[in-house]
């Protein structure tokens, strides 16, 4: 339950796609461009590892681009259920 739990709130098409999701970013970005501020990520399991990885970067949508393209990667070396423990571990602290 605590796995679905977590999917559901953070990446519901984890097991869908491959390092990011292109329509959740779409979504975020006009919702943020419609509010003048960041209201909205669009971040996948993977690319929150990759930037929880990557400690101390600017927040920009260069870093943004560079972590999809490092998420892109991630997905194509580990399993989702090693992603998966990746994001429980580095996410505990």
């Amino acid at each position: 339950k605590f796995e679905q739990c977590i999917l559901q709130f953070e990446d519901a098409y984890f097991y869908n796609h491959f390092g990011f999701n292109p329509v959740s970013i779409g979504k975020a970005f006009v919702e943020n461009v419609k509010a003048k501020k960041v209201i909205r990520g669009g971040s996948t399991l993977t690319q929150q590892v990759i930037r929880l990885s990557r400690k101390n970067k600017k927040r920009s949508y260069i870093e943004k681009f560079q972590e999809l393209i490092l998420a892109t990667r991630l997905e194509f070396r580990l399993s989702k259920k090693a992603i998966f423990i990746s994001y429980k571990e580095i996410s505990k602290g």
